[in-house]
């Protein structure tokens, strides 16, 4: 699942305290549920953001990722973020311009003329 979070807060004590309410909660964990705690601890109104990849096993979390940088401009200053359908993130501005020259995800490519067609 995907939860945004303001890029203002340091990401490792975002994923160690995320996790470590995972372990102490009775809750089923579903991508709300996750996204509102991680907003009401991390609140993020007007300000950049970013995903986190949770990946949640036996209601419980077990790993939470994030994306550093673009791979096309290698950047992390942008606050507009688009996953392509093979899940990889890239700035939109940055897709912009990548889909006038290849309608291919820039690391995988994997085709993505629709997704871009449709999306962008």
């Amino acid at each position: 699942m995907e939860v945004w979070v303001s890029n203002s807060y340091d990401m490792n004590r975002v994923i160690s305290e995320t996790i470590e309410w995972s372990k102490n909660t009775n809750k089923i964990l579903y991508h709300n549920v996750v996204q509102d705690w991680v907003r009401s601890r991390f609140p993020n109104m007007f300000q950049q953001q970013i995903p986190l990849f949770v990946t949640v096993k036996d209601n419980t979390i077990e790993k939470i990722q994030y994306v550093e940088d673009c791979t096309i401009c290698m950047e992390d200053k942008d606050t507009t973020w688009t996953c392509l359908p093979c899940n990889h993130w890239f700035h939109t501005h940055c897709l912009n311009r990548w889909v006038q020259t290849s309608a291919t995800c820039p690391l995988c490519r994997n085709k993505c003329s629709s997704f871009f067609r449709d999306k962008l």
